[in-house]
């Protein structure tokens, strides 16, 4: 932990131990992050992604960002 204290100033960090949480965070997301992406490789195509799906896509945020009546 010694070795990660300067470090961790440099960074911004109050302490080294704020420091390594965050490193721990960042490898999470990482790992999340990689495996949505060989999700997605792995899954089969959904379609073409051209003007009319946006149009589309933007009508149903449209529609769920409205409140019921």
């Amino acid at each position: 932990m010694r070795a990660s204290r300067p470090r961790a100033k440099a960074e911004g960090f109050g302490s080294s131990s704020e420091y390594m949480r965050a490193l721990i965070r960042r490898d999470r997301d990482r790992e999340q992050f990689r495996q949505y992406l060989l999700d997605g490789v792995a899954s089969k195509p959904a379609g073409r992604m051209d003007a009319v799906y946006f149009t589309k896509l933007r009508e149903q945020v449209a529609k769920a960002g409205k409140p019921q009546a």
